[in-house]
This record gives structure tokens, C-alpha cells and sequence, in this order.
């Protein structure tokens, strides 16, 4: 907590959380840096691999995230101007489950690895707010009712660049 923290998960790391609520690595404060290069698994419901809580956070995922629970969240931003780029895979496995989760405004995400959420609702880049920044090369699969692969809410200028794949079921 407080900002300015940094965390690493290394090649040979692994985070693995069980139950409801529990949180991968959470980051309360501004200006927090998080990379994985190794794994993030939960499996408990509303149980987020990384939740950056501030503004001006940056995330970088190489390898996996992976939830197992309703509503769960590979990444969630609530604030804003939060970097984020994966270049690794999430999945996501249940109802209302999102890849990454963008809550606030002007929050860029880059993405070139692989999304996979099965369950009603469930979607692979999620932003609300305004003036949020989407580039993305990578493939997005959603399986269920109203899943979606990228999805933007706010009032204003948010922007998406896709040029990967959009497979929806």
C-alpha cells in the first residue's frame, strides 16, 4: 500500500489463491509496477490475479493469469492512467468474468498474447470511462451468453486498434 511499489513473479514464480476475494497481488496506491513473468492462478469467486487500485500503475504479464471463479478478473485497473501490456495468456473460466477490467479514464492497455473467457458475460478487455486506449494484435475467444470480446462504456473518445483475432461462441 501507499504507491511506488514494485513486484516481481519471476519465469520460475507461481501465485495460486483458493478462495472468495482473494487477490493474486493487489496494489493500493499510485504509481505501483508489477511484472510477471511467471503464473497467477485463483480459483475462489470475485478473485482477481492482479488489482491495481490507484492511478499511474503499470502491469506487464509475459506468461499466464488464470481464474476459475464468478466474476473473477485477470486484471483490474480502478483508477487512472494505469499502463498495462500482456503479451501472455488469461482465462477466465466463469459468469461476469473479465481479462483485463479497466475502471477509470485514460488507461491504455496493449495486448499481443491470447484471451479465453468461457461464461455467460464474460469479457476479454473490459474499459469504462473516457478517453481509454486499446491496442491490440493478439486472439480474444469468449464461449456464452452476451460474452463479448472487447467492450468499451464511457461518455468520451475511447479508442481501440485491433488487428489480431475476435472469436466469439
Amino acid at each position: 500500500t501507499g504507491g511506488t511499489n514494485t513486484v516481481s513473479v519471476s519465469e520460475a514464480g507461481s501465485i495460486e489463491t483458493a478462495g472468495n476475494t482473494a487477490y493474486g497481488i493487489l496494489n493500493l496506491g499510485n504509481s505501483n509496477e508489477t511484472t510477471v513473468s511467471g503464473s497467477i492462478e485463483t480459483a475462489g469467486n470475485t478473485a482477481y490475479g492482479i488489482i491495481n487500485v490507484g492511478d499511474s500503475n503499470k502491469t506487464t504479464v509475459s506468461d499466464s493469469i488464470t481464474t476459475a471463479g464468478v466474476s473473477g478478473r485477470g486484471i483490474f485497473n480502478f483508477g487512472d492512467s494505469n499502463q498495462t501490456t500482456v503479451s501472455g495468456n488469461i482465462t477466465t473460466s466463469r459468469d461476469a468474468a473479465f481479462g483485463i477490467y479497466n475502471f477509470g479514464d485514460s488507461n491504455e492497455t496493449t495486448f499481443s498474447g491470447s484471451f479465453e473467457t468461457t461464461g455467460d458475460r464474460a469479457y476479454g478487455i473490459y474499459n469504462t470511462g473516457d478517453e481509454n486506449k486499446t491496442t491490440a494484435s493478439g486472439s480474444i475467444t469468449t464461449a456464452g451468453d452476451t460474452a463479448t470480446g472487447i467492450y468499451n462504456a464511457g461518455g468520451d473518445r475511447n479508442q481501440t486498434t485491433f488487428s489480431g483475432i475476435i472469436e466469439t461462441a
